[in-house]
């Protein structure tokens, strides 16, 4: 059952639906003869009553959601009403920007006397449908105000358009602003100023706003107010079986313009929300063909755990059950290059159904110098959280390095990592931002970005063990895996990265496509040669000869086992603890390991 709005937020929102509606309605042929003249309670000149027609407008949804079928029958005679024109882009941004101001003073002081606001706008599209539309929202709430205001504050709306692909384009759009904000600031007048971001507005124009806000996402409860208002006639407008056939606040919030403006053709309120929650049905489902998942690639067991918590943990926030702040969100992988580090993030993206945003140092610094190159990251930030929940990485992460090493260029890095520090603040403090950082070199970056807050977590991606070898063959293969030796496939690529493995399979697929086959062996025995060529016999002993060495002398010393010990592709492997601090005598142990090879292959 339909009840009257509680909060100021809720009643600001229900009165600045019903006076665009009606405003609509008005200039509507087909209104007008409906209900011009009528006795049933329409005053018989709209044009000439306006806020009576709005005070009649918002009685009868109320008595209609609370089941006056009398009321019902009045309007149902009329069935011309779902011929007008819903001005539905007015409405939702209408119901967006009421449920900016939780309190009246919120909402009075956008209006007085040289305010400035600031509403924070990440496309450009929306941005300058804001800037038309926002006028004429503000003048219907100066009609609401009580007492009326004799000379009310002009007020003066400036939009950051298109900046463009060129600096100048990005020059002139910003010169245009000013200009507009400095007439407003010069005149006296109440002031919005619609842009991408805070940082955007001029330096010395921050001083004078008295606030800033984002537009809320659109969501179910401002989808059952505007119903209220276009679809009262037909019925059916009860709260709660309603929401039970809308999507989700999360679905609405993605969903195109042109889908609301789609289903709003249906007849009645329930037909509009079934509407709609087929549409976030089918929007869901409409993913890539081939999008890659966390199950078509192959992880090390302590990164796909990490993932399957960040992908539960994801689920729990948005049902509500789980705070953002306790959400495992950040990570930097580090390991050699070839491993997996891009597919890792495209993968848990995948899985997770949200969206990949992505930058690097490079992307960055093509961007021009140091300030295009901060407008750079900013605006992929701003993308990031403009697009929540979604993955955000950073590639390269080791170029953004250690600021107290001396250099020429020491004042640019110290720039661009306090920038980078900046954002990733930001970021961490986004609900719905996954954050990944992506390094070959973990040493070079600086310490201030790796500090718990800003990357939580470090992972490692070493090159694939036997075992992630063989998940690599099964991924590549698919159901013709059990036709190949996996077990002497892996042996023979133990050691090189799961680029390279993937390598040899594409080369191998060329090989018997120029020859007309289909995959075989003898293809993949080729591919290898070019990448982990065979042995002979003798080799691979003394190979094994001179890793055994090391292990044997470290254990002679006490020193802790490897925790890897093998003969590779590329030829062996000993891989061993290296504690923080060393004594002298550990530092001669650790010596005497790492020459113990040649000790034993010389004995040998």
């Amino acid at each position: 059952m339909y009840t009257a709005p509680q909060t100021f937020a809720e009643r600001l929102m229900r009165d600045l639906l019903s006076r665009i509606h009606v405003q609509s309605a008005i200039g509507d042929p087909s209104f007008q003869k409906a209900f011009q003249g009528k006795s049933d309670g329409y005053v018989s000149n709209l044009d000439e009553n306006f806020d009576a027609a709005i005070g009649q407008s918002l009685d009868l949804t109320l008595r209609l959601g609370n089941g006056d079928h009398a009321s019902q029958n009045t309007l149902s005679r009329n069935a011309e009403i779902r011929s007008t024109r819903i001005p539905l882009k007015e409405m939702i941004l209408a119901a967006r920007f009421a449920n900016c101001f939780a309190t009246p003073s919120q909402l009075s002081s956008v209006l007085d006397p040289q305010a400035m606001s600031c509403i924070t706008i990440r496309d450009h599209n929306e941005r300058r449908h804001a800037w038309k539309e926002l006028p004429d929202i503000v003048r219907q709430i100066i009609h609401m105000t009580e007492p009326k205001p004799e000379s009310p504050t002009p007020l003066e709306t400036a939009v950051l358009g298109y900046r463009g692909p060129t600096r100048s384009d990005q020059r002139k759009a910003e010169a245009e602003f000013r200009e507009v904000l400095e007439d407003a600031v010069e005149k006296g007048w109440a002031m919005i100023a619609i842009v991408p971001s805070v940082r955007d507005l001029p330096q010395d124009m921050h001083p004078l706003m008295s606030r800033s806000f984002a537009l809320p996402p659109l969501s179910r409860s401002m989808i059952l107010a505007i119903l209220r208002q276009t679809h009262a006639c037909d019925g059916g407008l009860d709260s709660e079986s309603l929401v039970d056939l809308l999507p989700s606040d999360f679905a609405l919030a993605k969903m195109p313009l042109a889908q609301f403006q789609s289903a709003f053709h249906r007849k009645t309120a329930g037909m509009i929300a079934s509407r709609l929650s087929e549409l976030a049905s089918m929007q869901a489902q409409a993913k890539d063909d081939n999008p890659l998942t966390l199950e078509r690639i192959s992880l090390p067991a302590r990164v796909v755990e990490f993932c399957d918590t960040v992908i539960a943990d994801l689920a729990a926030w948005q049902s509500g059950t789980v705070a953002w702040s306790d959400v495992p969100s950040s990570a930097c992988v580090a390991g050699p290059p070839g491993n997996g580090k891009t597919s890792l993030a495209t993968a848990l993206a995948g899985s997770a159904g949200i969206p990949l945003i992505t930058t690097s140092y490079a992307d960055c610094q093509r961007a021009g110098h140091q300030g295009d190159f901060l407008r750079a990251l900013s605006d992929k930030v701003e993308e990031a959280i403009a697009h929540t929940p979604c993955v955000f990485m950073i590639d390269e992460l080791d170029s953004f390095t250690h600021r107290h090493k001396p250099s020429r260029s020491s004042d640019y890095v110290v720039g661009i990592v306090n920038g980078l520090l900046e954002h990733l603040t930001t970021l961490n403090n986004t609900p719905g931002v996954i954050i990944l950082g992506a390094t070959n070199y973990v040493d070079l970056v600086d310490p201030a970005i790796l500090r718990p807050g800003r990357f939580d977590t470090q992972l490692f991606l070493g090159n694939p063990d036997r075992a992630g070898i063989i998940r690599i063959l099964e991924i590549e293969l698919g159901p013709q895996a059990s036709d190949f030796d996996m077990a002497g496939i892996a042996t023979r690529l133990t050691g090189v990265s799961g680029a390279q493995v993937s390598a040899v399979f594409r080369e191998a697929r060329a090989r018997a496509r120029r020859k007309g086959f289909g995959l075989q062996s003898v293809h993949l025995t080729a591919a290898m040669d070019n990448i982990a060529p065979q042995r002979p016999e003798h080799l691979s002993r003394r190979i094994a000869i001179h890793e055994a060495g090391n292990a044997v002398v470290g254990h002679a010393l006490g020193l802790q086992p490897p925790h890897r010990l093998q003969l590779t592709g590329k030829g062996g492997v000993y891989e061993y603890h290296h504690p923080l601090t060393m004594s002298f005598q550990m530092a001669q142990d650790h010596i005497t390991t790492l020459l113990g090879d040649r000790a034993v292959e010389c004995a040998c």
